[in-house]
């Protein structure tokens, strides 16, 4: 079944689709497909989280197409794989502790690059190229090589090169695989400073392609000898807080290209960016250390990884040497701290949290951020013996914290980038303890549905956008029902179906007051708001001026929509009906090329998955307009079914049912043809229906003679349906009754 349906605004009237054999399931898949194309798996490449928990969103940026599920999901220029937005953080280069038996950092005798007594620093940001449009990531934390005794390779008087070991970082969310051939990195350095410590200006030094000898070691191995004067011209750190190289967009570490957060409940596009709403941070943990007393054999345990404090040289990946001997307590705990990150950053536990050293040169030493990458989300630290030399204090388990309080937050990308989404690119819609549930742009503005009423943002850019409350009393209850139609929005909330426009908030529902308590009765009786798989949704018709929101009963056998309600925004006029067992429905959308109405089923319990669109094609040629059709491309005709019942105010039984005329469009309109057949199906209040009869229609106006058993009653009821991929029309319906003193017509 589809679940959901996300159209492609662009190309060709495609649109993905996501699956499920069964309510329970929980390994759905990613199609991309179209009511005249066949739908293809999109593959889960980087086994980066499940399509299960997709939402409402679908945005396109600069060519590639953005889903939300249990993450922000991107697709490949190929169209065949989808990816997690974002590139990884990437891991500080390797030291191993400074141990030149197994990496010397400080080469050449003499090299030409960092002379004795001064000091470089050094980020990593990683990237990969699609559709033309290159993706990066945040850089890595501040590794600052000194030309100093302490470090390996260092030589009295002597300049010299450096020697790095750039890790392969693990993709992004991804837990079970590296970065590969397709991803390069780039190596910013800063100028060599002879006295204090280098600055945060950073320039690009080096790029390369990760190499399959780069995989197979798991670190990319490059020797800086460039001197200050060539890398001045050269591309900048988009974090340098002075030579920043992007105008109009902020500058500085918080302006970072830090990849989209996990678990948001909507994604759409305004003003040149992408937006997210409801969203969870990532886990961290910040610890600091204060003095470096360790004893060798003293351990730190991080996520399940245990760390082991040696004297000497590192021994096994976890290893870190205590540092103790350079000129001064900063120092010593610098590169403690650093030999910390670099343990940790050698072992298996980077699959899931990843550990940077964070202090700036005029900061206090020793800050360290371990920080969850993948889906893991939660972990602790606890040191038994050397607890008490961080700030917090680890002797006993200490857990990281995870912002759970930022559900009213929206947060926003850099302009035309995807990817980007800085730290402090964020607002606050409305107090804090609102949860802002759906975005929807409209016009010149942005409206934000939100537990705490309704707020638009207007702006056009980061500088200047702006969050103003709308409406405090009204409260969306379905995410997926607020859709566009011509000038206005509309959405299922508390106090019925409210439509906007520029001129403020009206509800269009009065008419349907009891039908709409009833809706959300069914709400109330167990269908949460925060729940992403909820059964209502909606679609906007602009075509036809239609709002359609789809719905299930109370009681209803399948969790999916059963019935619909139509909004006319033209007339002003409500319609309603009932879908048959076997096409209930999952998902709906609007076919970008055409406008059309495309309405997925949603079939439940089947061995596999009988997943099946129905386009609303409007072409009426006789053959394909009125067909579910599946993932294979298999066509099934879609019943219809009229219900007509009459009653006279007789009761004895004297009346005489005659005869059922039906007049069909018969090609007055070249695309109005006649249908080939229908079936009928007779009850009464005293004869029970029985299967019903096809009948082949060979004029314009079809005679029926009212069966023999359905001839006398009170009340009669026919029951038309029609199965074939035809268009049918009825133009009028005429039941003759005769009764004492003389027959009559009833239309």
């Amino acid at each position: 079944m589809f679940r959901r349906l996300l159209p492609l605004p662009t190309l060709r009237g495609r649109m993905y689709g996501i699956t499920l054999t069964s309510d329970s399931d929980t390994t759905p898949l990613l199609w991309l497909g179209g009511p005249d194309d066949a739908w293809a798996a999109v593959t889960n490449t980087d086994a980066v989280g499940s399509p299960s928990t997709f939402r409402c969103g679908l945005a396109t940026i600069a060519g590639l197409d953005y889903l939300l599920g249990s993450g922000l999901f991107r697709t490949e220029s190929s169209l065949g794989v989808y990816r997690a937005a974002g590139m990884p953080p990437g891991l500080s280069p390797l030291t191993y502790s400074m141990n030149a038996a197994v990496h010397t950092v400080l080469v050449g005798a003499p090299g030409t690059l960092v002379p004795d007594g001064s000091n470089v620093a050094y980020r990593v940001t990683w990237h990969k190229t699609e559709n033309g449009v290159t993706v990066g990531g945040p850089p890595t934390g501040r590794l600052v090589i000194r030309n100093i005794a302490g470090t390996s390779g260092y030589a009295a008087a002597v300049t010299k090169n450096v020697a790095l070991r750039i890790p392969l970082p693990y993709r992004q969310d991804s837990e079970t695989l590296q970065v590969d051939t397709t991803y390069f990195w780039r190596l910013w350095r800063s100028r060599v400073s002879a006295t204090d410590t280098a600055d945060d200006e950073m320039y690009q030094v080096a790029e390369a392609f990760v190499t399959a000898g780069d995989v197979v070691a798991g670190y990319s191995a490059f020797t800086d000898q460039t001197p200050d004067t060539f890398i001045i011209g050269q591309a900048k750190l988009h974090t340098n807080a002075t030579n920043y190289p992007e105008s109009g967009l902020a500058n500085g570490v918080l302006f970072a290209d830090e990849p989209p957060v996990r678990n948001a409940r909507d994604v759409t596009f305004f003003a040149d960016c992408l937006w997210m709403t409801g969203v969870l941070d990532r886990g961290q943990l910040n610890l600091q250390l204060l003095s470096v007393g360790f004893a060798a054999g003293n351990t730190i345990v991080v996520n399940g990884v245990t760390l082991t404090a040696v004297a000497g040289a590192p021994v096994n990946p976890g290893d870190f040497t205590i540092v103790g001997g350079l000129a001064t307590l900063s120092l010593n705990i610098e590169a403690t701290a650093r030999n910390i990150v670099d343990a940790y950053n050698r072992t298996a536990g980077i699959a899931t949290v990843q550990a940077h050293y964070v202090s700036l040169g005029t900061q206090a030493p020793g800050n360290i951020v371990f920080r969850a990458h993948g889906t893991t989300n939660v972990f602790s630290a606890q040191s038994a013996a050397a607890g008490a030399l961080f700030q917090p204090n680890i002797t006993t388990a200490t857990a990281n914290t995870v912002d759970f309080g930022a559900r009213n937050q929206v947060r926003f990308t850099k302009p035309g980038r995807g990817d980007s989404w800085p730290l402090c690119n964020s607002l606050q819609v409305g107090p804090s303890g609102g949860i802002v549930f759906r975005l929807m742009p409209f016009r010149e503005r942005m409206l934000c549905f939100s537990t705490t009423g309704l707020y638009e943002i207007t702006g056009t850019d980061y500088s200047n956008f702006t969050v103003t409350l709308v409406d405090s009393t009204l409260r969306l209850i379905e995410q997926n029902s607020v859709s566009q139609v011509d000038d206005a929005v509309y959405a299922l909330t508390r106090q019925g179906v409210v439509e906007i426009t520029d001129g403020g908030q009206s509800y269009v529902s009065e008419s349907i007051e009891p039908t709409i308590q009833a809706i959300l009765q069914s709400y109330d009786a167990g269908l949460a708001l925060n729940d992403y798989g909820s059964t209502a949704f909606s679609v906007g018709d602009n075509r036809n001026h239609l709002y359609w929101l789809f719905y299930q009963t109370d009681g209803a056998a399948s969790p999916y929509a059963n019935r619909w309600l139509c909004f006319d925004a033209r007339s002003r006029k409500w319609s309603t009906g009932s879908l048959l067992a076997g096409q209930i429905r999952g998902a709906a959308c609007i076919q970008a090329s055409t406008g059309l109405v495309v309405v997925a089923n949603s079939e439940v319990g089947a061995a596999t998955i009988p997943a099946r669109v129905f386009v609303q094609r409007n072409l009426l040629d006789g053959t394909t307009d009125y067909n579910d059709t599946s993932a294979a491309g298999t066509d099934t005709p879609v019943s219809a079914v009229a219900t007509f019942q009459w009653q006279v105010p007789d009761t004895d039984s004297r009346q005489h049912w005659q005869q059922l005329q039906l007049q069909f469009e018969n090609g007055e309109q070249s695309f109005y043809p006649r249908p080939t057949g229908v079936l009928l199906q007779w009850a009464t209040d005293v004869v029970a229906a029985v299967t019903a009869v096809l009948y082949t229609v060979a004029a314009a106006i079809l005679r029926i003679g009212t069966p023999l058993n359905y001839r006398r009653a009170t009340r009669q009821q026919v029951t038309l349906t029609h199965n074939t991929a035809q268009h049918v029309g009825l133009v009028a319906v005429n039941q003759t009754v005769s009764s004492a003193p003389a027959p009559r017509v009833t239309k």
